[in-house]
């Protein structure tokens, strides 16, 4: 008796069917994968670039307040 004889041959191909997809399942997770990387590094950088201009902004506005109050005081005097 051999093992050919008792497996059926549908049983067979349905195995290599459930492993074909599942390499192609892998591979689209692996892709996935990638372009989130990618995404994130993107992403990432536009965050960095937006903190420094925050910053930015955050400086000219304490400066324009000192300005003003700068102003304010030699118009009270």
């Amino acid at each position: 008796m051999s093992i050919q004889n008792k497996i059926p041959a549908s049983l067979i191909a349905f195995g290599v069917v459930q492993i074909v997809a599942f390499s192609f399942f892998m591979a689209g997770l692996d892709s996935n994968i990638n372009q989130n990387e990618k995404d994130h590094i993107r992403l990432s950088e536009r965050v960095r670039i937006m903190e420094i201009s925050v910053h930015s902004q955050a400086v000219t506005i304490a400066r324009m307040d000192e300005n003003i109050k700068a102003i304010l005081k030699s118009l009270t005097r």
